[in-house]
């Protein structure tokens, strides 16, 4: 995946319920903090339908709809963003 497929995967997905900069928001966990590797494998579990809590009815389908290359991408944008 090009480098800013997990930055516009962020924007356009995740964003809205995490905030801009990963920080969370209402009920949606901060995502900053985390390594690429908790994040990619979070987003793993979601899209092989695992319950990983509260927000896994919303989680599951938008990672289902991620190839192996864009969760990766998505992953490392993530762990980039400051904390």
């Amino acid at each position: 995946a090009a480098p800013d497929v997990g930055k516009i995967k962020y924007g356009s997905v995740c964003a809205g319920c995490h905030g801009l900069q990963g920080q969370g928001q209402a009920t949606f966990p901060k995502l900053t903090g985390q390594t690429a590797d908790q994040i990619a494998a979070k987003l793993r579990d979601y899209k092989a339908g695992k319950k990983l809590g509260e927000q896994t009815a919303m989680m599951a389908p938008n990672a289902a709809n991620l190839s192996d290359a864009e969760i990766e991408a998505l992953a490392k944008h993530i762990a980039g963003l400051p904390q």
